[in-house]
């Protein structure tokens, strides 16, 4: 797992210049948790942590060369499939507002939009950007 956990906080860097990304002990501390998924393509990947028949995705990340290459989606199609085989029915994830290409991808799959959290993340800049809490409703 510690090799792919450095892969995966590589990337985060490589996806998320302005910071926020976690580092390789916590992404293994993530993994190594009961309900805790790793899925991985070759653009990128997603981790979920599931418990009981809810899950929420605790990031995605593509690399920004392979953007918009249909790799974030396949991600969310692979988790989707695992943790409805595991029980879950209810996949939940939070997007900054401004981040249109991917607020746009989250609908496109049946996400809906459920709440906000004013504030929630710190650009390089020192502004804040609200999350939008989405969720997906599949299974059972």
């Amino acid at each position: 797992m510690p090799d792919r956990a450095a892969r995966c906080a590589a990337l985060l860097a490589d996806a998320f210049p302005e910071g926020g990304h976690w580092s390789e002990a916590e992404i293994s501390a993530v993994l190594a948790r009961d309900g805790g998924y790793l899925f991985e393509n070759e653009g990128g990947f997603l981790i979920v942590s599931a418990v009981l028949d809810e899950a929420e995705i605790w990031t995605i990340a593509v690399h920004p060369d392979k953007r918009r290459h249909g790799y974030a989606r396949d991600l969310i199609r692979q988790a989707v499939e695992k943790i409805a085989l595991d029980g879950v029915t209810r996949l939940f994830l939070e997007v900054a507002e401004d981040n249109e290409a991917a607020r746009a991808l989250y609908v496109s799959m049946g996400f809906t939009e459920g709440g906000r959290r004013k504030g929630y993340y710190r650009r390089a800049t020192g502004d804040r950007m609200d999350a939008i809490l989405m969720t997906l409703q599949f299974g059972a």
